[in-house]
């Protein structure tokens, strides 16, 4: 069977109906949900199990709205959230502590930028700015106690060469070991690590490994990530008659790339699970 059309995910991804047999589906207008006994209960507050607790936390509504999202952009898992604001917010509520800093563009959105001088200052959370077109000032913000650089927007390198450039300044600021984009050619490494080799970087380069898992990663990865996908890999994933198909494959192809990147002697190998851990698992136990 072929793979399910862009329309025909964004009608069949649906909650499973109920013995009513409804059309479409329910909507599940309350606060909390019941529990089989107690012993059920504490292990669903455990997280021990998948179960919904209260509606601001989850909810079955919510749960199709992220499910029919995350298939149709060929994503692997996803949250929703009210607004932008509170998407934002809990980005950085999950990474920041007081007495924690920010490194961020100056041109950012309004609320954004209120939340940086209004709110996060009351808990010892300080922000520095700096200009989309003044690159070279961010380094010098830079503190010891800088836990995120939040640019907003992304700022395109012009070349492969600017880019090591701005690499090295990372390493001569004193940049442990560098992490790369995923990649699918291993000769791109090989060639990257040349050319980063001869500008005088010196520290290890780890190769970071993202195994294809869904059809719709053809068409995803190159426009997101701005990467080129082989020729042959593309050949064998339109080859596949189904998800578990293409998992294989993108499987298969990440243990010959790791193979090959092994026997290259590289210190370490950086896997892209994106919340799929199995495939790394696969990967892991044909290698290790």
């Amino acid at each position: 069977m072929s793979p399910k059309k862009f329309e025909t995910n964004a009608i069949r991804q649906q909650l499973s109906r109920t013995p009513y047999g409804e059309h479409s589906s329910p909507l599940f207008l309350t606060s909390s949900f019941v529990f089989e006994d107690a012993e059920h209960m504490r292990a669903s507050f455990a997280e021990e199990n998948d179960q919904n607790l209260y509606s601001r936390f989850s909810n079955p509504n919510t749960t199709e709205f992220i499910d029919k999202v995350v298939t149709m952009e060929g994503a692997e898992a996803g949250f929703a959230f009210a607004s932008g604001m509170a998407a934002v917010f809990s980005t950085f509520a999950a990474l920041l502590n007081s007495g924690d800093h920010i490194v961020s563009c100056q041109s950012v959105f309004g609320s954004t930028h209120a939340l940086f001088t209004k709110f996060f200052p009351k808990w010892n959370i300080e922000t520095s700015y700096f200009k989309v077109d003044q690159l070279e000032t961010l380094e010098s913000l830079i503190q010891p106690n800088t836990k995120v650089i939040y640019p907003e927007k992304h700022i395109e390198s012009p070349s492969l060469h600017s880019d090591l450039l701005r690499l090295k300044e990372k390493v001569d600021a004193g940049a442990d070991y560098v992490v790369t984009q995923m990649f699918f050619d291993n000769q791109r490494y090989f060639k990257f690590v040349t050319m980063a080799r001869e500008m005088g970087i010196t520290i290890p380069i780890i190769p970071g490994i993202k195994p294809l898992a869904i059809q719709k990663h053809l068409q995803l990865l190159p426009q997101v990530f701005k990467i080129d996908l082989p020729e042959a890999l593309i050949k064998e994933v339109n080859g596949c008659s189904s998800n578990a198909q293409i998992r294989q494959v993108g499987v298969q192809w990440a243990i010959q790339q790791s193979k090959e990147l092994l026997d290259f002697g590289v210190p370490v190998l950086h896997y892209y699970s994106m919340g799929k851990s199995d495939n790394i698992k696969a990967i892991a136990s044909q290698l290790f």
